[in-house]
């Protein structure tokens, strides 16, 4: 310990003096020797940090695998529903990161098993009980999560857009969005993961074709980046598929080869991990936070049905403040998954998903003016949840009423979850809002009732104004408060996610 703060304190120092690329550096450097103490050489630094896949290590644990299946059918689940597993390696997933990687003695590898086993029965419930949705839900959400890919590594990239799906919450259709971009996660994992690289780069050129892009659907990415449609009634056909197949498809087996972290498609196959884009464009700190609890939960749900998934998540364009306080938003992630996470911008990402991004955004705008030529009176309260923050408000619209209202209200009648599992309703936002504007007038009219003399007379005015002068002084000495709060809360704000991040930090050896 006193060695690490002994490091950082000498790397603080450099800071100040060096130039930035050699902190950067000495950072790595620090990072990667702490981070081979706690891991070791071997497949548990391998697997943690990408640099093998689950196909790779796949035969190494098959005896364990089979014990597992062991374990489930003396439990009573002697073949998997269908879906669950296309590919053969699923129950590898879960028994590598359920411990097996940690295990030193045999007894700690059985111990490990059983806690595999439970976590498989309890995910095989959730799956049972979760209302995913269908594929016209899902094409009526493709402006809030879509895929796109795969690119020329051979991976898949599931992009959600924050603006729009508070603009969905703040419609009351804040369920909807959980739903969909569980749904979205599903099927990629599920079905467009089984499928050879060449196979979906035709789908989505059909699709292009098809569609003329102008709901976001087709259109070439550029660089081998393609949009992909999501389309339930296929997933439905792969899975029925691997019913008969006994829930072992040969979608896609381990190869010897050394095909490390990237370059999965000159092996024939998608990679078996996804990169997650959340794109902040036109969206503010507010919009943010009020999905806080969605994240936190989403996160969960991700970590525990779906082990082994996440090779990168990106946070595209957020907003300025929504930066500075990174460090909070890594506390709710798990050790592994933190070192991850990557805060860029859009120039930043590779250029076949930047140019797809910019096409869909392009497209969706299309989509949006088409809407408002078809109905030019209604069009601006229905398109408001789609268009989230990056559209163009019809002339009759206000949007300061729209932000208050979304101030005073909670995140829609739509809470978030559905069904047995889904993500957990946040209505503490209009609570809070509601009670804090009572607390105001309550102040004022106190204010306004303590005042000991009349205020003097106003400049043409007459008695009435006279009794307005307690009003118009309480009035400005709530002006002065907001004004003082406006100025110490982020400070307060900013110290406790930075003592957030130091605790972390302190923590992460």
């Amino acid at each position: 310990m006193w060695k690490l703060l002994g490091k950082l304190l000498l790397m603080g120092a450099a800071r100040r003096w060096a130039k930035r690329p050699t902190a950067a550096v000495e950072t790595a450097a620090l990072v990667l020797v702490l981070n081979e103490h706690r891991l070791g050489h071997g497949p548990k630094r391998d697997m943690l940090w990408g640099l093998v896949q689950i196909p790779e290590v796949a035969p190494e644990y098959g005896a364990w695998v089979g014990c597992l299946r062991n374990v489930l059918a003396a439990q009573g689940l002697r073949s998997l529903p269908p879906g669950f597993d296309p590919d053969g390696l699923e129950l590898t997933r879960y028994l590598l990161y359920g411990g097996m990687l940690a295990a030193g003695k045999p007894a700690e590898a059985m111990r490990a098993v059983a806690a595999t086993a439970a976590k498989v029965t309890g995910s095989l419930a959730w799956r049972a009980e979760y209302p995913f949705l269908g594929e016209g839900e899902l094409q009526e959400l493709r402006d809030v999560a879509w895929w796109v890919g795969p690119d020329p590594d051979g991976t898949l990239w599931l992009h959600l857009h924050l603006a729009r799906a508070v603009g969905r919450c703040v419609a009351g259709q804040g369920r909807d969005v959980g739903r969909a971009v569980v749904s979205a996660l599903e099927y990629g994992t599920r079905v467009l993961m089984c499928r050879p690289p060449a196979e979906l780069a035709e789908a989505a050129s059909a699709d292009g074709e098809s569609d003329d892009g102008s709901g976001g659907d087709g259109g070439g990415g550029g660089g081998g980046a393609r949009f992909v449609v999501p389309s339930p009634s296929v997933a439905a056909g792969a899975t029925a598929a691997a019913g008969r197949a006994g829930g072992r498809g040969g979608c896609r087996r381990g190869s010897g080869g050394g095909g490390g972290g990237g370059g999965t498609a000159e092996l024939g196959r998608v990679d078996d991990r996804i990169r997650v884009v959340i794109v902040g464009t036109g969206s503010n700190v507010r919009q943010a936070l009020r999905l806080f609890p969605c994240f936190r939960e989403f996160t969960r749900l991700v970590q525990r049905h779906y082990p082994g998934r996440l090779r990168a998540m990106y946070l595209v364009d957020m907003p300025r403040g929504l930066r500075m306080g990174l460090g909070a938003i890594l506390n709710l992630l798990s050790q592994e998954t933190r070192q991850k996470v990557k805060l860029c911008k859009a120039e930043d990402l590779p250029d076949c998903i930047a140019t797809a991004l910019a096409a869909q955004e392009a497209a969706i705008q299309q989509m949006q003016q088409q809407q408002e030529q078809q109905n030019p009176r209604g069009w601006g309260r229905s398109s408001q949840a789609s268009r989230g923050g990056g559209g163009v408000l019809p002339a009759d619209a206000d949007p300061d009423a729209d932000d208050a209202a979304a101030e005073a209200d909670s995140l829609g009648s739509g809470a978030y979850g559905a069904g047995g599992g889904g993500l957990p309703a946040a209505d503490a936002s209009g609570a809070g809002g509601r009670l804090l504007l009572a607390l105001t007038s309550l102040w004022v009219a106190a204010m306004a009732a303590l005042q000991p003399a009349p205020a003097p007379p106003l400049a043409g005015g007459g008695p009435g104004l006279r009794r307005m002068g307690p009003v118009v002084a309480a009035a400005q000495q709530l002006l002065e408060l907001r004004l003082w709060l406006l100025r110490v809360l982020p400070a307060v704000l900013m110290a406790a996610m930075a003592c957030l991040t130091y605790k972390s930090l302190l923590a992460r050896p």
